[in-house]
């Protein structure tokens, strides 16, 4: 199935991570496809589509279009049906991170059909419009800067360190210095002044 390789590419790329957060995604996306169907034959619902091995297989498998009938429509209405099926699974509605990671992961995984010919039709750019606004713009919080009364007391203790005739531990501690005064006087993340090059 072309999920199950689109995810393997994922995983192979060194994302196991986002392998498991878009497998969950798109067993999702895959009971919306079949819940679909269902409604359109007058059939009853089957159970969710499990996300870990632990968990039994479905009793039936579910009933998808074929490929060239996945249309944009599909993801854009799977966004919508989101909140349906959070709220009568976990009786909650999903959050603003969950409606981005699923859209992502669906999003990619059309990505990977047009990228591979299997659907070398497909609007991606209309469907990152359509998405983009089904959900909005995402809040993202500053970092959290610590107090000055903080920084001011590492840099003092980093100072205070003498002085040595050993090179390599003088060196040691000049660094320490130079990153502390890095990162008080730009407002750059820690990770970002680990990572420059000397």
């Amino acid at each position: 199935m072309a999920i199950d390789a689109f995810l393997a590419d994922i995983a192979a790329a060194g994302s196991e991570r986002s392998a498991r957060t878009y497998r969950s995604a798109l067993a999702r996306f895959v009971d919306f496809l079949d819940e679909s169907r269902r409604r359109e034959r007058g059939l009853p619902r089957r159970r969710p589509t499990p996300t870990s091995g632990a968990a039994t297989a479905p009793e039936e498998p579910p009933l998808l279009p074929d490929l060239a009938e996945i249309s944009i429509q599909d993801a854009v209405e799977f966004t919508r049906w989101l909140d349906d099926y959070m709220e009568r699974e976990h009786h909650r509605v999903p959050s603003q991170a969950t409606i981005f990671t699923y859209t992502a992961a669906i999003q990619s995984f059309y990505a990977y059909l047009h990228r591979e010919g299997l659907r070398a039709d497909l609007d991606l750019e209309g469907l990152r419009h359509r998405l983009a606004r089904l959900r909005g713009r995402r809040d993202r919080t500053l970092p959290r800067v610590p107090d000055d009364q903080v920084i001011e007391s590492l840099c003092r203790v980093a100072r205070a360190v003498s002085p040595t005739t050993d090179v390599g531990a003088e060196l040691g501690r000049l660094r320490d210095i130079a990153l502390l005064e890095c990162l008080r006087s730009s407002g750059m993340r820690v990770s970002e002044a680990v990572a420059l090059k000397r």
